[in-house]
């Protein structure tokens, strides 16, 4: 974790404020993100992220109470804000976000060198020491990618208006990382698909499981079309309406 974070004096002693503050800097978009909200599409921005409180309790552990009470510290440090949107959920802001993707300069100086590169010496033949070209210091494996597919995989989650069996959507999540389309595409379908008059049937009873959903790539499915019916008073109208 970035040097700035651990030492920062606000966080420093509140588990709570830090919890919820690194969670914000996993969670929040790393470029300009399209994120549907109530049917309108916001542009998330570097450092930003959508979610509801409920939401952000239930991964991070802690009680909505908590997050509220860190939430406001972190916004008195300028740190952080939060803004409620149409009733479904926050629009959160890292402040400074991409100050907190630098490198740590002082990581650096414990390899020796300034410029990522750590200089190998060996014993020569009389037992003195050689110095060998500087190599490239090896760097740990990037977590950018599992970060993306963990927020990608969020977003899905607090689309999806079945939300049982985490664990399996997960796992599912990630067999078919390499077969799903696009994150704005993914979300697109589930859209369409919660439109439907089988997926609003006794208040989502017909609903598949998001595993089950992810598994057999649902998102593939055709969206069937509603047919018009004749209504009581001789009009066309929609099947979806007609009761």
């Amino acid at each position: 974790m970035h040097r700035r974070i651990i030492q920062n004096p606000v966080l420093r002693g509140d588990a709570a404020a830090s919890l919820f503050f690194r969670y914000s800097i996993e969670r929040a978009a790393y470029k300009p993100t399209p994120w549907d909200v109530a049917g309108q599409i916001l542009v998330l921005q570097p450092g930003q992220y959508f979610a509801c409180w409920r939401e952000m309790a239930d991964t991070t552990g802690l009680t909505v109470k908590q997050l509220r009470r860190a939430a406001d510290k972190l916004a008195a440090a300028g740190m952080l804000t939060t803004e409620p949107r149409a009733n479904r959920g926050n629009l959160v802001t890292v402040c400074n976000f991409l100050g907190f993707q630098a490198v740590d300069e002082d990581q650096r100086q414990t390899d020796g060198t300034t410029d990522g590169t750590t200089e190998v010496t060996t014993d020569g033949p009389t037992g003195g020491t050689l110095s060998k070209k500087k190599e490239p210091r090896r760097k740990k494996k990037d977590s950018l990618g599992a970060r993306n597919q963990s927020s990608g995989f969020d977003r899905f989650w607090s689309s999806y208006p079945r939300r049982q069996g985490r664990g399996a959507a997960q796992k599912a999540w990630g067999k078919t990382a390499e077969l799903r389309p696009p994150i704005v595409d993914l979300l697109e379908a589930v859209a369409q698909q919660s439109k439907q008059r089988e997926w609003q049937r006794d208040s989502g009873r017909y609903v598949p499981r998001p595993a089950s959903w992810l598994n057999q790539r649902r998102w593939e499915d055709e969206i069937e079309p509603a047919l018009p019916v004749q209504g009581p008073d001789g009009l066309t109208i929609s099947r979806e309406y007609y009761t």
